[in-house]
């Protein structure tokens, strides 16, 4: 997927081939605003307002305890972009605001709107830790064992659960599990979405969640409100420090291996292999760096984020495909997904006669 700026019309697009529209400028200046109207119009609850009727900016302004001005810049934003459309002197909500900001929606991803806002501040260090070549500040991974950033780590961990909502069904049919597979072990998988969608689809499965103490808090309510913590549990542990115990037929790890260090991802594969019986199937997703050259923006961004975030990175693939064969794993395929662009699973079998102690 490609980000950034949108000739509008054959003439712009012309400009913007021949070089005689400044797109740096639209692509940074512009899109920095853009996208914190989406943003600051998600965090006031400006689209869930708007469910039962579109109103004028004076009504809208009131309800959201805010000013008739402000309201009315952001909606005139709101209706260029195409999130909010006039109806004489009302705002009303669009086809993507109804479905994807809209807290009743099925598809909702609001809570990871308010994650990414979160994530702003952040990125005002990104000069420094270009500098330097490490996070500064509080590093993110500090928010996922600090009672101080709680608030922060639940709209993460139910922004995870939204998007997991509508990443989920295209993982399972990409990844089918063992006919007879009985015990899932999903590294990391905190808010237990997808052991629920997988569970939800093998009857006989069971799940293991192994994530830190208060993600796993996080995650216990959701799959209890859910109605599956007889099939879902959860383990607390480091998997850094811990083991995951072992005879599991299957095993997630998602969005897990760009937050490490190389050192600290073969650490954490060899302990699934571990875990897993011989034949056993991981199944890996995560956004892969392209050869250098390549135009794949989304990883490339990623990258940038952990440095800036944690420490962490994308990955080429193909480290990646050696850190498995290392760790004892086989038959390495290679899928990319479309609900989620930018990320492409890796799914890979223990070797048969490799038995771990």
């Amino acid at each position: 997927m490609k980000v950034g700026s949108k000739p509008k019309g054959l003439v712009e697009w012309l400009l913007v081939k021949a070089n005689q529209i400044p797109v740096p400028l639209i692509d940074s200046f512009s899109a920095m605003m853009n996208a914190k109207a989406i943003l600051v119009a998600n965090e006031m609850g400006l689209f869930n307002a708007l469910v039962e009727r579109p109103l004028p900016a004076r009504v809208l302004a009131k309800h959201l305890g805010a000013s008739v001005r402000g309201i009315s810049d952001l909606a005139d934003a709101l209706c260029a972009n195409g999130y909010l459309a006039r109806e004489g002197d009302r705002v009303a909500l669009t086809e993507i605001s109804r479905k994807w900001l809209v807290r009743s929606s099925p598809s909702y991803i609001g809570n990871m709107l308010e994650h990414v806002n979160d994530l702003w501040p952040i990125w005002t260090k990104l000069e420094e830790a270009v500098r330097t070549g490490a996070a500064p500040g509080s590093n993110y991974q500090n928010w996922l064992k600090d009672k101080e950033h709680h608030r922060i780590l639940e709209r993460h961990i139910l922004g995870l659960r939204d998007m997991a909502r509508f990443t989920a069904p295209e993982l399972i049919r990409a990844a089918p599990l063992p006919r007879r597979a009985h015990r899932l072990l999903d590294i990391g998988g905190g808010h237990g979405g997808y052991s629920i969608a997988f569970c939800e689809k093998y009857p006989s499965l069971s799940a293991t969640v192994f994530d830190l103490q208060a993600t796993s808090e996080i995650g216990r309510e959701i799959v209890e409100r859910e109605g599956m913590s007889d099939r879902v549990k959860f383990e607390v542990g480091d998997f850094l420090t811990d083991d995951f115990g072992s005879d599991y037929d299957a095993a997630l790890c998602f969005n897990i291996i760009h937050n490490f260090s190389e050192a600290d991802n073969q650490k954490v594969l060899a302990k699934i292999a571990r875990a897993l019986k011989p034949g056993g199937m991981l199944v890996l997703w995560d956004m892969f760096k392209e050869p250098a050259g390549a135009r794949d923006i989304q990883p490339t961004l990623m990258a940038l984020h952990m440095l800036v975030a944690s420490g962490g990175t994308a990955y080429l693939k193909e480290r990646v495909d050696g850190w498995l064969r290392e760790a004892g794993f086989d038959r390495l395929r290679l899928k990319h997904t479309r609900t989620a662009p930018g990320l492409s699973l890796i799914i890979a079998r223990k070797k048969q006669g490799r038995q771990d102690r």
